[in-house]
């Protein structure tokens, strides 16, 4: 169940995407590209196990890209 209308939480999502770019940081597209730039980097190993550590919010964007169902970013 959401609080906020589709249009006011899209625009509060952009808000805050302008807001955390303008403090050095980097948008959730951004940080999904890097992360699936890594993932797609260490498939290229021929390896038998592989641990990719990152925090919660990096690995909300990352599982946005694999399962565009994600309702958390």
């Amino acid at each position: 169940m959401s609080f906020l209308s589709s249009e006011l939480k899209n625009k509060t999502i952009i808000i805050l995407a302008d807001f955390f770019r303008e403090l050095g940081g980097e948008s959730s597209r951004a940080a999904m590209q890097r992360a699936v730039a890594v993932v797609n980097e260490t498939l290229l190993y021929d390896t038998k196990t592989t641990i990719i550590v990152m925090h919660g919010n990096l690995m909300t964007v990352l599982l946005k890209h694999f399962h565009q169902q994600n309702r958390f970013c």
